[in-house]
C-alpha cells in the first residue's frame, strides 16, 4: 500500500457507498479482484469497504462460550477481529488503501468531527497533517482517492464516530449487532446513499424489489422485509433496527461471480 493518499476532486459532489464484505468470503482466493470488478462495473465512485469478522470473530464467539465474557468485551474483541481482517484485505490489491480516519460526507458528522473549534480551511489542512504524522490515512469529505478503494479500519473509526453521538445512538454492544448492522450504522452516520451487502449467497427472490413492491417501500414494509431476513439468518438480528432508514440497500452474491472477467450483479432490495 502507498504510505500517503493523493486526493482527486472529480467526485466532489458525490456521496460514499458502503460495501460490507462478508467475512465468510475470505476463503475466496480471487476475492480482491472480484470486489474491484464490482466497483468498476457498477461505477461506484466513493467505495468504503467494511470487512466482516468471519472466522476471526467466530474465535471470539468460542472464547465467549468458554469464558462467559461481558457483552461489551465480546463486542470489542469482535470489532478487533474485523480490524485484523481489514488489515489483511487491504494488502491484497494495489488499489486498496487502509483508512483509520475519515472526513465525513454527512453535514452532521462534518460539523461535529470534520472541523475543529475555530475551524476553516486552515484547520482542515492541519487535521490532514496531524493524521499524516500519526501514521493515519484521511479520506476527505467530497473527495476520493483516484482509482483507489478505501478499506475501513473499524476500531479507530468507530471510536471516532461514537464520540459524536449520544449514548443512545451508539451501537448496541451485543452479539445481536454484527458487521451487517455496523455497516448500516456507518452508512447512516457517513451520509451514504447506498449500502451494498457482499455475501456468500444470493438474496432470496421473494425479497427482491420487483417481487415485493412497486417503487420505494414504506418504512413499515422495509422493517418487515429486514425482520424476515434476520429470521432467515442471512443478516444479524438487529439489522432491521439500523438499516430501515437507508436510502438504498443492495445485495451482491460475490461468491458465485461467474467467470473471471464479469462482475457480480447488484440486486436492489429497495
Amino acid at each position: 500500500m502507498n504510505a500517503n493518499l493523493t486526493f482527486d476532486t472529480r467526485f466532489e459532489n458525490s456521496t460514499p457507498t458502503i460495501l460490507k464484505l462478508g467475512g465468510s468470503l475470505l476463503n475466496v482466493a480471487d476475492l480482491a479482484e472480484r470486489l474491484v470488478r464490482v466497483v468498476d462495473a457498477h461505477q461506484i465512485s466513493r467505495p468504503l469497504i467494511l470487512v466482516g469478522g468471519g472466522c476471526a470473530a467466530d474465535l471470539v464467539r468460542q472464547w465467549d462460550k468458554v469464558f462467559h465474557l461481558h457483552d461489551s468485551v465480546a463486542h470489542d474483541l469482535a470489532i478487533q477481529a474485523m480490524s485484523l481482517n481489514s488489515k489483511l484485505f487491504a494488502e491484497l490489491h494495489a488499489r486498496f488503501e487502509l483508512a483509520d480516519c475519515l472526513k465525513f460526507a454527512s453535514v452532521e458528522a462534518q460539523s461535529s468531527v470534520g472541523e475543529r473549534p475555530g475551524g476553516g480551511v486552515g484547520s482542515r489542512e492541519n487535521s490532514y497533517e496531524r493524521a499524516g504524522r500519526a501514521g493515519g490515512h484521511v479520506f476527505s469529505a467530497g473527495r476520493v482517492v483516484s482509482s483507489r478503494i478505501t478499506i475501513i479500519e473499524p476500531v479507530a473509526l468507530l471510536q471516532q464516530l461514537e464520540q459524536t453521538v449520544s449514548e443512545s445512538d451508539r451501537l448496541v454492544r451485543s452479539w445481536r449487532v454484527t458487521s451487517d448492522s455496523i455497516a448500516a450504522w456507518l452508512a447512516m452516520r457517513l451520509g451514504a446513499q447506498r449500502l451494498v451487502l457482499l455475501k456468500s449467497r444470493p438474496l432470496p427472490e421473494s425479497y427482491q424489489q420487483s417481487q415485493v413492491h412497486d417503487g420505494d417501500p414504506s418504512l413499515e414494509v422495509r422493517h418487515t422485509m429486514l425482520e424476515r431476513l434476520s429470521k432467515s439468518e442471512v443478516v444479524d438480528a438487529a439489522f432491521s433496527n439500523y438499516a430501515s432508514n437507508l436510502p438504498h440497500l443492495s445485495w451482491c452474491n460475490l461468491r458465485d461471480s461467474g467467470d473471471k472477467t464479469s462482475a457480480s450483479e447488484l440486486v436492489d432490495v429497495w
